[in-house]
């Protein structure tokens, strides 16, 4: 699987779950503009990072109030 389908997977499934970039950004502790540019397909973020950010995607859930 190539990374930018990797990654538009993966704004997809966030997108679904209702996370807009801040919000991603803030769970995993990175920059907002790291999340928009890995979602757009401008960047390779680390391993460590991507990580990061997909752990707060796929383990997400909004709270139902």
């Amino acid at each position: 699987m190539t990374t930018k389908l990797l990654c538009t997977r993966l704004k997809k499934l966030a997108r679904s779950k209702g996370l807009t970039d801040t919000k991603i950004a803030e769970l995993a502790n990175v920059k907002r503009s790291a999340v928009s540019r890995l979602f757009k397909g401008d960047h390779n973020p680390t391993l460590d990072s991507f990580l990061d950010i997909y752990r707060v995607v796929k383990v997400y859930r909004a709270a139902s109030y």
